[in-house]
Parts: C-alpha cells; structure tokens; sequence
C-alpha cells in the first residue's frame, strides 16, 4: 500500500492554516488538559517502563528484520490514521506539523533551530513518534533506527520501493547517489570543545544573535538538502519516514561527542535545563517535556547499539562529488593584526581552537550548500579534490516567508581551522574566503546571493 500523498504545498497551507486551531485544539499542549485521566489503553505502554529498547543502524538490517516489520507495520497504521483524518492527533502527518510550527517559523519564541534548542527539541520529536509507533501496533519494544550516513553514505534500500510505508515519492537523490564525505567531517563535529559551539548559541532574546552549531550546520543541513524534496524544506521534512532515520543518527552524534571527552558536557544553566517543549503523547493528547527530561537517553527508555562513526573528511586526499566551474563568492577575512602569529601557532600545534567565523544576516529562500576555502581553491588541484585551501561545507536553510523580520538578523556560522592552513595565516599574505556553491542530486544551483556581513578568524570564545 502505498503512503497517503500529499504535495508539498498542500502540506504547507494544510500546517499553517491550521496551527490556530490546533494550538487551541489538542496538538499543542494546554495547561487544563495536563491534569485529565488518561485512557486505559496507556498501561500496556507504561509496563515496559523499567525496559530499555535499542536503537540500530537501519542500513545494517536484513529486509525481514523483525524491528525493521514492526516499524514499518506502525508507520503503516499512523498513515491510515491521516488519511482517515489529515489532522488526527495520534497520525503521521499531525505529528510532522509539529516540526513545521517549530522549525518552519519566523517568530522567535517558536524557532528551535540556531539555538542549543536544536537537539534536545528534536530528540523529544523524536521520542514522542516512537511512543506513538509503540502504541499504534501495542508493543512496547518497537525502537526507532538510526541511518548511519558515515557506514552507509547513500539512501539505504529499506527506504525505497512503490509499496514501502518508508518510502517518499519526493526525494530527489536517486539510488545511484552517494553523500561526498566532505558533508560527514565527524572527528572535527567530535573535537569541538564546547556545547556552545557543538549544539548551538543559547537562546537568549531577540535582540542577541543566533549560532548554529557545527553539526547542525553542516551535516544536518548538508543531508537534508542532498535528499531534497520533502527533505529540502523544514515544513514538510518530517513527512518523509527517512527523517527519523537521519535524525536518529544525529540524535546518536550528541552521544558520541559526550562519550568523546569527559570535558564535553551539556550546559548547566537553568534557563536551558528548565526550557520546556510542547508535544503530544502517544495517543495524541497534550504534553509537556523539559530540556532537562532529555539529556539522558535511558531516561527516555532507549540507547544505541554503538556511538561508532567510521567515516570523516579530515583532508585534500578524499574525493568529493565533481562540480564543474561555478559562481563563487569572495570575500575578506579578518584578523586581529597584533593576534596574527598567536593564531597561526595555535592552528600549528592544536593547542588552542582557533575559528574561521562567519557572521550573516538574511537566511535565503532556498536551501544552498556551500564549500569554504581559505584564499582561492588550489588551482593545481584536480577539480574533483578539495585541496589544501579546503575549511568546511555548510548548508544553509531557509524558514518561513522571505523578508520577515525576526530571523532578518545576525546568525553565525563557524567552522574549526585545521593546522594546514597555518603557514598561511602566518605568511601575513591578505586573507579571503571562497564560498563555492555546490550542486546537489536533481538541482541546479540556486540563484542566489548569500549576504554574510563579516569573515573572520579568531580564537573559540
């Protein structure tokens, strides 16, 4: 049977038009229904309760998998649910419009990308659909999978086929298509010192500006726009099952970067811990999750198989898909004169991070993905190798309508400076970045003009 088909733009209007309602109705949760009595039917989830499922790595799973059944079985049910009723609380399709009002948002007190809100927010998302899967087919044991990328660097056969409950019609990376490793530089995603800079800025007010961390940046970003279609969009990106696939392994990314160094902690402060999310519970009704519920995964009565990534972009010796000759941006790069060698030692002995920064203004209103070269790109460097000059490949995602005012601001970007470019920085040569626009499965490259107001390299606050 094949999944109920919605177009994008159905999906959008759909979402957006009804998020009044909703929020007033039973997808949004309100404080009066917090104290209701649950349905009786809650008891044969709430058993498993001392029981901790395994999330595994989807790619590695034989078709007839007794986990890859169940969850296909419980996708299967949440589908029919939608198509009976598009806005059925315990359905596909309302639990994806959650995404959509979160993600897809201009307004400020909503949008939980390019804060430390990203992970936490999405791990919930994440813990409330497999709640909602367990219930659909009353099995407790039914675990969500991750696709891990870096082992299996293409769309896994298990999300393809007419009849799949798995399967999006929308995307836009074929079969045949692989991810260029340059989107999965997972040791630097795993050496990055803070959470700050791992998971995000913290989400302060308006008027202070918003960051991206290094994984939402760029690998996040990076594969989502790669699948395209409904992928491409935050609005519609949940729809498709491989989502939780994608986010799964990113979900398991924020374990691995804990597991890496005992100085790697999640922040402390309370405005963080305390910060509270709005979803529904496996039956649909009204909930409510704090930042603080989901810093340990066991807690939510899941852990992974392993936290092994095998795959990382660390040089000029990979190679990335060819791209042909496009349009590049250059721009600048600023340095603090009397700081210059300080820096350039730094990179040189890795004894302190030093930062390529970029600060931007306008998100555009399609998804691009960009290389970052220090100077120019190597001109002796075969056109499909990245070369020396290389620093990071960053995808940018659009939200909500163009020129709406509140994410019309300041977010920033970084990437880590790897020792090979510090003899540059020590040369004392003026300093520029390159941004490369990169052409990704079934897409021209957009265009587009993207306004960052300063490039700079610095020490990692």
């Amino acid at each position: 049977m094949n999944n109920p088909e919605i177009s994008r733009r159905s999906f959008i209007e759909k979402s957006l038009t009804g998020i009044a309602s909703l929020s007033a109705g039973h997808l949004i949760a309100s404080c009066q229904h917090e104290g209701s009595s649950p349905p009786s039917a809650r008891a044969s989830l709430t058993a498993n309760v001392n029981g901790i499922t395994i999330r595994r790595d989807i790619g590695s799973l034989a078709p007839d998998d007794d986990s890859l059944l169940m969850l296909k079985e419980a996708v299967q049910v949440l589908h029919r649910r939608s198509s009976a009723n598009q806005l059925a609380p315990d359905g596909w399709y309302a639990h994806a419009v959650q995404h959509s009002m979160f993600c897809f948002t201009n307004e400020f007190e909503r949008q939980v990308h390019f804060t430390w809100l990203f992970y936490p927010w999405h791990r919930a998302f994440l813990y409330f659909l497999e709640k909602k899967l367990q219930g659909a087919i009353n099995e407790p044991s039914l675990a969500l999978h991750y696709w891990d990328w870096t082992k299996t660097p293409y769309l896994p056969d298990v999300y393809w086929g007419e009849d799949n409950p798995l399967y999006d019609r929308t995307r836009l990376a074929t079969r045949e298509d692989s991810i260029p490793d340059d989107y999965m530089n997972i040791q630097s995603h795993l050496r990055t010192p803070t959470f700050k800079a791992f998971g995000g800025y913290p989400k302060g007010s308006p008027d202070l500006p918003f960051g991206e961390g290094v994984v939402e940046q760029s690998t996040h970003n990076c594969i989502h726009n790669w699948i395209g279609g409904n992928m491409d969009n935050f609005a519609t990106a949940a729809t498709d099952p491989v989502f939780s696939g994608h986010h799964g392994n990113v979900d398991r990314l924020w374990e691995a970067w804990l597991a890496a160094d005992p100085a790697h902690k999640n922040p402390e402060d309370r405005s963080f811990l305390d910060y509270v999310f709005n979803f529904t519970d496996a039956f649909g009704y009204p909930t409510k999750i704090k930042v603080s519920e989901t810093l340990n995964t066991e807690d939510l009565g899941y852990r992974f198989e392993n936290l092994d990534f095998t795959k990382s972009y660390e040089g000029a010796n990979e190679r990335p898909h060819p791209q042909g000759n496009q349009p590049t941006l250059v721009q600048p790069v600023e340095v603090e004169p009397g700081q210059r060698q300080a820096i350039a030692d730094a990179v040189a002995g890795g004894f302190q991070r030093v930062i390529l920064k970029l600060d931007r203004f306008k998100l555009p209103y399609v998804p691009i993905c960009i290389r970052v070269f220090l100077n120019e790109r190597g001109k002796n460097v075969n056109q499909d190798t990245l070369g020396t000059e290389y620093v990071t490949t960053v995808t940018i995602l659009p939200v909500g309508k163009p020129n709406t005012a509140q994410l019309e601001k300041e977010v920033i970007m970084q990437a880590e400076v790897g020792s090979h470019l510090a003899e540059l920085i020590a040369s004392g040569k003026p300093l520029q970045a390159t941004l490369e626009p990169v052409k990704v499965p079934g897409r021209e490259i957009p265009d587009v003009t993207t306004q960052i107001e300063i490039i700079s390299i610095e020490f990692d606050a």
